[in-house]
C-alpha cells in the first residue's frame, strides 16, 4: 500500500468515526456538591428536573451532552436534582429543592457561589430538538458568565 493510499484510509477512518459527546459527571446532593464547590472554588450549576417533564429529557439526552458546553461546565460543580418521578411522587432530591427556595416550571437550573448563595436562576427549557443549539449557547452562557465572574 502506498503512502497516499494509506493517507487516505486514515482520512476516511477518522472523518467517518462518530463524534461521541461525553456526559459529564453530575453531583446528586446538595451538601455534597457545596462541599466540592467550596474545595474546588467553583460555582455550583444545579439543575431542577422531574422524569415526567419532556424538556427536561431533552437537556440531559442532546443538551448537556453536548462537546461545546464541556469546557463551560470544567468552571463548576455539576448538581442534577431529580424532584418527581414519572407518577409525579417526590423524590429525596426535592428536599434540597426546596432548601433552594426554587419556584416556577421545570427544567429549572440555578448557579450558585460556593457557599450556596443564588446568583443567577432560570426555567423552562427547548420544547423541541430545534432548539437544541440555542439551548446549548444560552447554557454557556449562563455558565460562563458566572463562572469567570467567579474565579473559577
Amino acid at each position: 500500500m502506498n503512502s497516499r493510499s494509506r493517507w487516505f484510509g486514515q482520512a476516511v477512518l477518522l472523518c467517518s468515526a462518530p463524534l461521541q459527546a461525553t456526559e459529564p459527571t453530575w453531583e446528586t446532593d446538595l451538601d455534597i456538591a457545596l462541599r466540592r464547590a467550596a474545595l474546588e472554588n467553583k460555582p455550583i450549576l444545579v439543575e431542577i428536573w422531574t422524569e415526567w417533564c419532556p424538556p427536561c429529557q431533552l437537556l440531559k439526552k442532546h443538551v448537556f451532552t453536548a462537546p461545546a458546553l464541556q469546557s463551560s461546565f470544567s468552571k463548576v460543580v455539576l448538581l442534577s436534582l431529580c424532584v418527581e418521578k414519572a407518577d409525579h411522587s417526590k423524590t429525596k432530591a426535592a428536599e434540597f429543592a426546596d432548601r433552594l427556595k426554587v419556584g416556577g416550571g421545570y427544567p429549572h437550573m440555578l448557579i450558585l457561589d460556593s457557599s450556596g448563595k443564588k446568583l443567577r436562576e432560570r426555567f423552562g427549557g427547548p420544547s423541541s430538538v430545534d432548539f437544541v443549539a440555542d439551548a446549548v449557547e444560552k447554557i454557556k452562557r449562563f455558565v460562563d458568565g458566572n463562572a469567570d465572574s467567579h474565579g473559577a
